[in-house]
Parts: C-alpha cells; sequence; structure tokens
C-alpha cells in the first residue's frame, strides 16, 4: 500500500463565509474522489490551492475531518439530547454522500443504528426532512428513514407526518409499505420488525453503499 504523503496540503474554504481548514492533500483525495477531481484539477491548471464548498456547513466539515484524521463520530450529548445528535449525524452523512465518501457514509449508518438500538429512538420527521431535501432518490439513509418510519408505527400515522413531509417521501414509503402489507418483502418490510433494532435483523449493509474500493463482499458489516 502506497504511503500518505504528508507533505502537500489543500485549502478548504467552507461555507457562505468561506472558513478555512488546511487538509493533507493525499488524505483527503485518497478518500474522497470529489476532493480528489477538484485537487487534481487545480494542480494541473497551476491554480491556486484553494477548494470551495459554499454551500456547505462549517460544523459538518470540521466533524468530517476530525472521523477522517482521529476516526471519531459525532456522540450523543447529555445536556443538547438526541435531536442535536441526529442532526450532526445527518449533516456528516449528506456531506459525505456529496463528497463520495463511501466509507464514511457506510461508518455514519452504522453509528445511527447502534444510537436507534441503544436509545430507542429513530431519526425525527426534521431529519427526514433535511435528508430529503439534498440527497438523490437512491440515497441509502432515505431507506433506512423510510423504515424506521414503517416500523415505529406501521398500523397509523399522526396528522404531522401525513402533511409535512416531502413528496418523495411519500412515494418511497407507500411503495414500500404496500409490499409489506402484500408480503413481497419479507426481509426489509416485515410488519413484526422492531424499528429500534433494524440493525440487528439485517446486515447493515442493506443500508451502505459499494463500489470498487469498498465492494459489497468485503462489507465489514455483512459479517455482524
Amino acid at each position: 500500500m502506497k504511503m500518505t504523503n504528508f507533505e502537500e496540503h489543500v485549502r478548504v474554504l467552507v461555507g457562505p463565509e468561506a472558513k478555512g481548514f488546511t487538509v493533507h492533500k493525499d488524505l483527503i483525495c485518497r478518500r474522497s474522489p470529489f476532493f480528489e477531481a477538484a485537487a487534481s484539477a487545480r494542480w494541473t491548471r497551476g491554480l491556486n490551492k484553494n477548494i470551495e464548498l459554499s454551500d456547505d456547513d462549517p460544523e459538518a466539515f470540521a466533524a468530517y475531518l476530525a472521523y477522517l484524521y482521529r476516526a471519531e463520530l459525532p456522540m450523543l450529548d447529555e445536556e443538547q439530547g438526541t435531536k442535536h445528535l441526529w442532526h450532526n449525524l445527518a449533516d456528516l452523512y449528506i456531506l459525505a454522500d456529496k463528497l463520495r465518501d463511501l466509507k464514511t457514509a457506510n461508518d455514519v449508518i452504522d453509528e445511527i443504528l447502534e444510537y436507534s438500538d441503544l436509545l430507542d429512538k429513530a431519526p425525527t420527521l426534521t431529519i427526514i426532512r433535511k435528508v430529503y431535501d439534498v440527497t438523490s432518490d437512491s440515497c441509502p439513509l432515505r431507506r433506512l428513514l423510510v423504515d424506521y418510519r414503517i416500523h415505529k408505527s406501521y398500523t397509523q400515522h399522526s396528522d404531522e407526518f401525513l402533511q409535512t413531509l416531502p413528496k418523495a417521501f411519500y412515494v418511497q414509503f407507500f411503495s414500500e409499505y404496500a409490499k409489506m402489507q402484500r408480503g413481497e418483502d419479507s426481509e426489509s418490510s416485515a410488519p413484526h420488525l422492531d424499528y429500534m433494532v433494524l440493525g440487528k435483523h439485517r446486515p447493515r449493509c442493506h443500508y451502505h453503499q459499494h463500489d470498487d474500493a469498498y465492494p459489497a463482499e468485503k462489507c465489514e458489516s455483512m459479517r455482524r
């Protein structure tokens, strides 16, 4: 395996106020095809070493670097509560997904499942709206959020639930709900499946993304 080069850096300007972060180029480019492409283009053209993420949250990028350098994911803060935790994990997932860092995105999914099992709580409706606003139709976190809502209360749903969520969520939710009612998808949509232990009833890899660097057959979560 090629050793990481710690001599070259990139400057990442994040958010509308362009908060600056200095990152080892080789480290971040190995994890993120987005950064690999952006850095390569700037080096090739002799441009400055700044890469702009003007639409992203500096706090989410700081959390991303904490995981990149120290393998630290957002943790539950007793004073701020679980809603703050869900927002932090969702923001980190959204950023990792944008940067195409599949390892970080998959590890965040695992963390969401761990906390849901531990706390007997699922991500809130606000998190659903946030994720559906900025992710693609194929996003695995969308699939997880749909499964949580189906298995949290598959017999009835409140007016708040029915009136406040994005159209794309309804389409996916009722499609999976119909499969469950017809018994077409026993693994992911069994009515008896406790929503708080989704991670224990199926491989977490079900909610992961894979590519040549992180193929499904080598996914550690398949063996849990």
